[in-house]
C-alpha cells in the first residue's frame, strides 16, 4: 500500500493504533459475520494492521485479499463507545489477518442510547402464577436498554415478561430477553398498544451481540439490503 494516507484512513489507523487488543467482530461488504478476533500490531509501514483470531479457530476461507470488510469493535475500556471500520484484506493467514482501515463509518460515545426502528415478529410470554400466556407481538424500535413491543393483548406497568424468537439480520442469531413493562403509551400504533420495555438481567456479552446485530442492521439499510 502506497502512497501518503487520506484524512479518513489516518483517522482509522489512529484509532486502532490507540486499541490495541480490543476485541472486535468481522463482516463481510454484506454484513455476514466472519469471524471474532482483536486488534493487533501494526505493520512496519504502519499502515496495515493484524486482526488476530480468537484462539482454537481458523480464518474462513472465504477471506481473500482485497476484500472489503467491517470491523465492530466491542466496549471500549471503561468507556461506551463503539465504533464500525471499514477496511481491506491484505493479507490471510491461518490464525490472522492485516488490513488497511479506510475509514471510521460510525462512532457511538454512548451506544446504550442508540436506538433503531425495526418491525420484526416475536414471542411475549408472561406467567401469571401456573398460567403461562404467549403472544405473538411486533417491535417498534429497540436500543441496548429495552425495547418497544406492539400487542394486542392487555399490559400493566411493572409487569415482568419474557421476549424471545427475535430475530434483527437475515440468518442472523435469534435473541431472548426479560423484560419490564414500563409503561403503556396512550396512542395506538397500527391498531395495537404500544409498551415501552426496559431489559433486565442483560449480560455484557449478550449486550455486545445485541449492540452488533443493531449496527449491522443499521449498515444494511444504508446499502439497501433490508426491508426493514
Amino acid at each position: 500500500m502506497g502512497g501518503e494516507l487520506s484524512e479518513s484512513e489516518e483517522k482509522a489507523r489512529k484509532y486502532m493504533m490507540e486499541n490495541e487488543e480490543l476485541d472486535m467482530e468481522v463482516f463481510s461488504e454484506e454484513n455476514k459475520y466472519l469471524f471474532s478476533g482483536s486488534i493487533g500490531k501494526a505493520s512496519p509501514s504502519g499502515k496495515e494492521i493484524k486482526i488476530g483470531l480468537r484462539r482454537g479457530y481458523e480464518i474462513p476461507d472465504s477471506i481473500q485479499e482485497k476484500d472489503k470488510v467491517k470491523l465492530v469493535t466491542t466496549r471500549q475500556r471503561g468507556s461506551d463507545q463503539l465504533a464500525v471500520i471499514i477496511a481491506t484484506v491484505t493479507e490471510c493467514g491461518k490464525t490472522y489477518i492485516y488490513i488497511a482501515p479506510e475509514e471510521v463509518e460510525k462512532y457511538i460515545e454512548g451506544r446504550k442510547h442508540f436506538r433503531i426502528f425495526v418491525k420484526e415478529k416475536c414471542t411475549v410470554t408472561r406467567n401469571n402464577g401456573n398460567d403461562e400466556k404467549r403472544d405473538t407481538c411486533s417491535t417498534a424500535d429497540i436500543s441496548l436498554t429495552g425495547i418497544r413491543i406492539l400487542s394486542k393483548e392487555e399490559y400493566e406497568p411493572g409487569e415482568r415478561i419474557m421476549i424471545s424468537g427475535l430475530r434483527l439480520v437475515e440468518n442472523g442469531r435469534i435473541h431472548t430477553f426479560s423484560a419490564e413493562i414500563l409503561r403503556k403509551n396512550s396512542q395506538k400504533q397500527d391498531g395495537m398498544n404500544s409498551y415501552g420495555c426496559c431489559f433486565t438481567d442483560m449480560t455484557e456479552r449478550r449486550e455486545d451481540m445485541l449492540c452488533h446485530d443493531i449496527f449491522a442492521l443499521e449498515l444494511s439499510r444504508k446499502k439497501g439490503n433490508t426491508k426493514n
